[in-house]
């Protein structure tokens, strides 16, 4: 568990939000019909998840299967549709707990979304855990 560090995060990245993407996100988690605003339409709240896939975090690499914990979003701003928003991800707080089926890793991370790249204006915040288990010392 070397390579884990708290403060560790990735480069701001582009958010490029489409109405036919966040539709589809929308019809599998049962959020229909989206709210519109003027001419777009506002995001599910849980949308920013989806780039926990397209995204690489380079820590979490070789760590093995990692269980979805828990994940929660603050919003200053819905995210719309046929707009680009730039985040980043970070590290926050590792806690590791041995129990009876040995020892269990919980990462959080927290997710910073703006509406521009030079990070001035904030839009959401989104924290996130995860979990896994190490390799135990002796296993093949």
């Amino acid at each position: 568990m070397g390579k884990l560090k708290v403060g560790q995060q990735t480069e701001l990245f582009k958010m490029r939000i489409t109405e036919s993407e966040a539709m589809k996100f929308a019809e599998v988690i049962h959020d229909l019909p989206l709210a519109k605003e003027t001419s777009q339409a506002i995001v599910p709240a849980t949308y920013p998840i989806v780039y926990w896939q397209k995204v690489e975090l380079p820590w979490l690499k070789d760590i093995g299967p990692l269980v979805h914990g828990e994940q929660s979003f603050h919003y200053k701003d819905p995210l719309l549709t046929d707009h680009t928003y730039y985040a980043e991800i970070k590290l926050v707080d590792i806690k590791e707990k041995t129990g009876k089926s040995g020892k269990i890793v919980w990462l959080v991370h927290q997710m910073y979304g703006y509406q521009d790249a030079l990070k001035k204006q904030p839009v959401f915040t989104g924290i996130t855990t995860a979990m896994f288990r190490p390799e135990q010392e002796g296993e093949t």
